[in-house]
């Protein structure tokens, strides 16, 4: 089975990340948050399908195509490959098993699901592996108190260079922060929202802007621990 997997994880062409179209496999939460000295966290997954397929899940400290033989993680998680049911559902159960994370921030890690349905009976079928990916944060207990207060405490201004406008973030707290889209105003016009991702601890992250005038305000997404999008303001620095 291992085997089947791994040559799935492989095969890139028909390994699809995140694809709710094809997929069977519904994983409860959008994160995954391991607090400090807890125990264990565990990760709720259904197969929404009719027919059993072959799930392998691997923790990586890497946001890119490893396999799961190369991935490296202080977390154990278990089972790590096994067979769903169709309309059945299974717990991960994820443990720490090594301490040399930071204490002073947010970690981030990846938590991945490939799932390999059984190969039919009828010829020329396409099988599709498709890949989910969700991020693990290691949150230290002197953060953790802080988690409702990142989008408040981001800054922002724009900056010129090589003749290119961009809009910088900058973030003053130990924990990630997991932006969604930006969007600038200008008096009453409002630009086309800028598809952002996530700013690390204590970082700073730009994204192109076209703009015409100086934007006064900025409208951004920041998804919170629960997976919902939390739409906020803020005034950009000249």
């Amino acid at each position: 089975m291992i085997k089947v997997l791994r040559r799935a994880a492989l095969s890139l062409a028909l390994v699809v990340a995140a694809l709710p179209s094809f997929a069977n496999i519904v994983v409860t939460g959008t994160r995954v948050i391991y607090d400090e000295g807890a125990r264990e966290q565990t990760v709720r997954m259904t197969n929404r399908g009719t027919s059993p397929v072959l799930v392998q899940a691997w923790i990586d400290e890497n946001a890119g195509n490893k396999n799961p033989e190369d991935a490296r993680s202080p977390f154990l998680m278990t089972p790590s490959v096994f067979r769903l049911d169709g309309d059945k559902g299974q717990s991960l159960r994820i443990k720490q098993i090594e301490s040399k994370m930071p204490t002073d921030k947010e970690s981030v890690y990846w938590l991945n699901i490939l799932e390999v349905p059984v190969k039919p009976k009828a010829e020329n079928y396409l099988q599709m592996a498709i890949r989910t990916r969700l991020k693990l944060f290691y949150r230290p207990k002197g953060v953790a108190q802080q988690a409702d207060e990142v989008g408040k405490r981001l800054t922002w201004r724009m900056v010129k260079e090589d003749g290119k406008t961009f809009i910088e973030g900058s973030n003053p707290t130990p924990l990630h922060a997991s932006l969604t889209q930006l969007k600038l105003k200008t008096g009453a016009v409002e630009s086309e929202p800028v598809e952002a991702d996530m700013i690390e601890p204590f970082g700073k992250r730009r994204w192109p802007v076209d703009v015409k005038g100086t934007p006064a305000t900025l409208n951004f997404g920041i998804v919170n621990d629960y997976g919902a999008v939390l739409l906020q303001d803020a005034t950009i620095a000249p």
